[in-house]
C-alpha cells in the first residue's frame, strides 16, 4: 500500500476528502451535501501542497462530476468510486 506521501497531489486530495466523509455533519439546507468544516487552507496543510492546488483540484473533481460544491461551506460526493480510484484506495463508509 502507497503512503500518503508517495501519492500525488490529487491523489492525496481525494484521499482526505474520502476519509473526512464519514465525520461531516449534514447540511440541512441541501439535501445529500455535508458542511465542509475544515477550510481549503486547512486542506491543503493537511495533503501538503499550495492552497491554489487544492482549489483548482476541488474544481477538476467537481468538473468531472465526482462531487457538487453548491458553496464554499458544503460539499455533495456524487462518485465516491472515483474518488476512490484517483486515491488508489478504497472508498471510505
Amino acid at each position: 500500500m502507497l503512503t500518503m506521501s508517495q501519492k500525488n497531489c490529487v491523489a492525496r486530495i481525494a484521499w482526505l476528502l474520502l476519509r473526512i466523509r464519514p465525520h461531516l455533519p449534514a447540511d440541512l439546507k441541501r439535501p445529500e451535501a455535508l458542511r465542509l468544516q475544515l477550510p481549503r487552507a486547512d486542506l491543503a496543510d493537511h495533503v501538503g501542497t499550495s492552497l491554489e492546488t487544492v482549489c483548482r483540484t476541488l474544481a477538476e473533481f467537481k468538473a468531472k462530476k465526482l462531487i457538487d460544491l453548491p458553496n464554499r461551506k458544503t460539499i455533495r460526493f456524487i462518485n465516491v468510486e472515483g474518488l476512490a480510484r484517483i486515491s488508489n484506495g478504497p472508498a471510505f463508509d
